[in-house]
């Protein structure tokens, strides 16, 4: 994927969790760069409420 104004090569995006009240990184999770954003977002989410028991308020 070439985006304008981004460099060229392979490169990696990081996906975070947040804690919303005290902003504490709750998961992380790498993907390539050519992964659309919204993919892993859901097996993320699923796999805090699991391991955390989280109540999700909102998604942003």
């Amino acid at each position: 994927m070439v985006r304008d104004d981004k460099p060229r090569g392979s490169f990696y995006l990081d996906h975070r969790g947040v804690d919303r009240r005290y902003h504490i990184i709750t998961d992380s999770h790498l993907t390539p760069e050519n992964k659309n954003d919204s993919e892993p977002n859901l097996q993320r989410l699923n796999s805090q409420v699991e391991r955390f028991g989280f109540a999700i308020e909102a998604v942003g």
